[in-house]
């Protein structure tokens, strides 16, 4: 067999030491890796998404050279993760992967950019097509768009089937204190036209990729697709307001269909 003794260190106090033993026909191996990287080093995998923080890790390679055959523990140190596209941010102060069978297991919980926790737990295949069955817990999560609508959103998820595209998003959500708001005309009303950029630089055009805004208007996003199957629960204090108009109700919804071709039924009432 040939026998491995490495250590490295790189920048933002990345440190690693890899230590054991191949057969001599690389079938086999007998390896320990412990150490930490920084969590940016992974944006490229998940782009648009983003994360920053610190990874430990210590795992154990005893078998084929084969993720079926890793065991050990990713932990996240501060970690925060940004989902642009879902207006998302979350600091975990701990993030726990377990590493089995070819599987790692999810357990962590955090606090939301703008109010509310967030818990995560549940399982995700380490080999496409990177099957979850992840739960997904929400306490008064604030969730918002500019000028548009503030909420908080409390209840149980759940995402269950191909992480990047093609699981089914279900559960129960109570929605608290909802503001809506129905804006006065003015230039929002308006579209942007289209804008050609001239000598762009690479991190606007990266920006703006991410964004989805290279994309001439009415072009397929394309995107990640995922069905839907979930129960909205609003017992009282929407408020809707705007345009002279200053109303609260409630009601019950069920959304289906997808994420991209959403079916919502239901019905709510005025309160006043």
């Amino acid at each position: 067999a040939f026998r491995l003794d490495l250590t490295g260190q790189g920048p933002g106090q990345m440190a690693a030491r890899i230590a054991g033993q191949f057969s001599a026909d690389f079938a086999r191996a007998d390896l320990t890796a412990k150490g930490r990287i920084q969590a940016a080093a992974l944006n490229n995998l998940i782009a648009p998404r983003s994360a920053d923080g610190t990874l430990g890790f210590d795992l154990t390679l005893d078998g084929p050279l084969a993720i079926s055959a890793l065991t050990g523990r990713i932990t996240g140190a501060n970690l925060r993760i940004a989902s642009p596209s879902e207006r998302l941010s979350a600091a975990f102060p701990n993030l726990t992967a377990t590493l089995r069978d070819g599987q790692a297991q999810l357990t962590g919980q955090g606090e939301i950019r703008g109010g509310g926790k967030i818990s995560l737990s549940g399982p995700v295949t380490l080999a496409a097509p990177y099957t979850a069955d992840l739960t997904i817990g929400l306490q008064r999560a604030a969730v918002s768009a500019l000028n548009m609508f503030a909420t908080e959103i409390s209840g149980n998820v759940t995402l269950n089937g191909p992480l990047f595209g093609g699981a089914m998003i279900a559960g129960d959500v109570t929605l608290d204190r909802t503001e809506i708001i129905v804006a006065a005309p003015g230039f929002d009303d308006q579209p942007i036209p289209e804008i050609t950029h001239l000598n762009e630089g690479q991190p606007s055009a990266l920006t703006r990729h991410r964004a989805r805004l290279d994309r001439p208007s009415g072009a397929a996003t394309g995107g990640v697709i995922y069905g839907l199957d979930l129960n909205l629960s609003a017992p009282g204090r929407i408020f809707v307001r705007g345009r002279g108009l200053d109303a609260e109700m409630a009601g019950q919804l069920h959304l289906g269909g997808t994420t991209a071709d959403m079916v919502p039924t239901g019905r709510f009432t005025m309160i006043r």
